[in-house]
């Protein structure tokens, strides 16, 4: 429907009007209203909502350019003509600046009047089709980011973070933006076996924990929200690499993506390194305020893994933030790791990033590839080019555990991806670098609360199960 609002304080100015618009076919239908004067045509704009507008300049209350003054303020304002019978450039000028399209003098010829009207209506015409296309491409926009939100976080699930997507992702959300990526794997301390089971707010944790997240992260965290994005996955670890630490779950990841403006004066490479650095410091000072709520919502004992890593780096942060989780205790609830890229890529500004604690990462690094092996620290520190005493001081700084807890945390980790498969406790000891089992099941049972040959035959009914 095509609305022509007519304003006119004399009758027959606007007869004469709606008789010659009248006379016009068009491709749908029209409706006109009518208005004696600048009061009265506000009014009926509120309710009919016009898409061209005729104004008389001079009415009583409010003259035709204080209502196209309040017209053109509209969100989508319609095309307006000023109707007049004095030819001024002063009137001109004013009715141009509050941007009206056409001016006729009165009196008007049936011919101009209907030529500015066809123009008038060419121009509605096309604003819609304009607007038709936008929403269209909106909505194919919507549905792609959609379908990229589901993928990204069943890839978190997994332990997989596919940057492309991401990065696809933040392109249709603020296409000037770089970014970083804060990852948080997070769970709630299970009940001992034979306890009495969970409670009802630790089996809703996954639930609970994306509520909280998307309400409180990036607030606790001192970050600016309108500049962050989050995606959250209930899924457990890599059952590859044993990065779930079965004393707690259900594993939740969250992925927050801060936003960053690139300034031309500066390169993009430093600020990203600058936001990256900014963000830790941030996160490791303020992560104890979320932590504090999502204890406040009765889910139990929590454990918190944190990595930060730039878009080329985040696959990285996302391990880190889940081997973090698996070194969670009790005693440190909350661990940050940064993540390690290849040596080849350690240069210049990402050691800059990396920071002092490059040395507990490398570590971790290195022993859940030897873990299986007889190694001790002394084994690693040489590996690793540095004294033993300087590596102990460095693991019990960083990670809050000494050489021996971090490296049966690891071991037990792995331990429990084996169990899951059915193999026994002897041999799940055997595989991951144990050589006495009575050790392992002691060691196993002090970190998880529970017997390893528990774990394993729960593992195999399961597994039975499901055949």
């Amino acid at each position: 429907m095509i609305r022509v609002l007519v304003a006119d304080d004399e009758a027959l100015e606007r007869s004469a009007l709606l008789k010659i618009i009248g006379t016009v076919t068009l491709p749908e239908q029209l409706q006109i209203v009518e208005a004696e004067n600048g009061v009265d045509a506000l009014e009926v704009s509120r309710r009919a909502t016009p898409d061209i507008a005729f104004l008389d300049i001079r009415m009583p209350g409010l003259d035709g350019l204080e209502v196209a003054r309040s017209l053109a303020a509209l969100s989508d304002p319609p095309e307006i003509v000023m109707v007049t019978a004095y030819d001024t450039f002063t009137y001109a000028r004013a009715a141009l600046r509050f941007g009206v399209r056409e001016y006729l003098l009165k009196p008007a010829s049936a011919s101009d009047v209907l030529d500015v009207f066809q123009k008038c209506l060419h121009a509605v015409i096309n604003k819609r089709a304009a607007a038709e296309r936008q929403r269209a491409t909106m909505s194919i926009a919507d549905n792609l980011k959609v379908a990229l939100k589901v993928s990204i976080e069943d890839g978190l699930g997994s332990g997989n973070v596919d940057s492309a997507q991401l990065r696809h992702y933040v392109s249709l959300e603020s296409p000037r933006s770089e970014w970083i990526g804060i990852v948080l794997a997070a769970s709630v301390r299970a009940a001992p076996r034979g306890a009495a089971s969970t409670s009802i707010a630790a089996h809703a944790f996954p639930r609970t924990f994306a509520a909280l997240a998307r309400r409180y992260l990036a607030e606790d965290l001192d970050l600016p929200t309108e500049r962050c994005i989050i995606f959250t996955s209930a899924r457990g670890g890599d059952p590859e690499r044993g990065l779930t630490n079965a004393i707690f779950e259900p594993v939740v990841t969250a992925l927050l993506i801060v936003l960053a403006e690139s300034e031309s004066s500066r390169s993009l490479d430093s600020e990203v390194q600058e936001l990256c650095l900014r963000s830790e410091a941030l996160v490791r000072s303020k992560i104890e305020t979320f932590y504090t709520h999502c204890v406040d919502a009765h889910v139990g004992t929590l454990g918190f893994g944190l990595s930060i890593g730039a878009p080329e780096y985040l696959g990285l942060a996302l391990s880190s933030a889940k081997t973090a989780l698996d070194l969670t205790s009790t005693r440190k609830p909350v661990l940050f790791l940064r993540p390690i890229p290849p040596d080849s890529a350690l240069s210049g500004s990402s050691t800059e990033i990396l920071g002092s604690s490059i040395l507990s990462g490398r570590a971790l690094s290195w022993l859940h590839e030897n873990f299986m092996k007889r190694i001790g620290i002394e084994t690693t520190a040489q590996a690793l080019g540095v004294s033993p005493s300087h590596l102990s001081r460095t693991l019990k700084r960083e990670i809050g555990l000494s050489f021996r807890e971090t490296l049966a945390r690891i071991r037990v980790a792995h331990a429990k991806s084996l169990l899951a498969t059915g193999l026994s406790a002897k041999e799940a000891s055997f595989l991951v670098g144990f050589g006495d089992q009575s050790y392992f099941t002691k060691v196993f049972l002090k970190i998880e609360g529970v017997l390893p040959s528990s774990l394993g035959s729960d593992a195999e009914h399961r597994g039975c199960r499901i055949k």
